[in-house]
């Protein structure tokens, strides 16, 4: 499944001020929700601090890709923040995440919610796609740079 299937482009985030992941994973999920990709705001927000408390969705190399399937989203829908400086999310090094993805899904996603995990996974992981997120100058770079890198 592309990216460009998934991402929405009016949730994307190129400055968060978060300082913490609750605080991101809020903005965020406002931000699908004011697209028209999430149903139930609150029941998506639980779910995905669910799904955090279970298990860490830092990645390393300062990615971060929180997810969840909830009743609260009827379609695949991923939603993409730059964090310049860092936000925690128990990364496997130890480093705050300045790339992140949510991800959500249905309750009844079939394997395009791991066949999703893992494609946004190696996009952000690539040297070269992070020091063009990092160089982007507005929502709209960085969207085309997530898409254009798209395998």
């Amino acid at each position: 499944m592309p990216i460009q299937d998934i991402l929405v482009p009016e949730a994307t985030l190129r400055e968060s001020r978060a300082r913490t992941k609750e605080e991101l994973l809020r903005d965020l999920v406002g931000r699908l929700a004011q697209a028209g990709r999430v149903l139930d705001r609150d029941r998506v927000y639980d779910d995905l601090l669910i799904r955090e408390s279970e298990q860490g969705t830092g990645l390393g190399q300062g990615v971060a890709i929180p997810h969840c399937r909830s009743k609260g989203v009827d379609e695949l829908s991923a939603a993409f923040a730059l964090c310049r400086d860092g936000v925690a999310f128990e990364s496997v090094d130890g480093q705050p995440c300045r790339f992140v993805v949510v991800l959500l899904s249905p309750l009844k996603a079939d394997m395009s919610h791991v066949q999703a995990l893992a494609r946004v996974a190696r996009l952000l992981r690539q040297d070269k796609v992070q020091q063009e997120l990092l160089a982007a100058g507005t929502v709209d770079e960085l969207n085309r740079i997530l898409l254009s890198h798209d395998e």
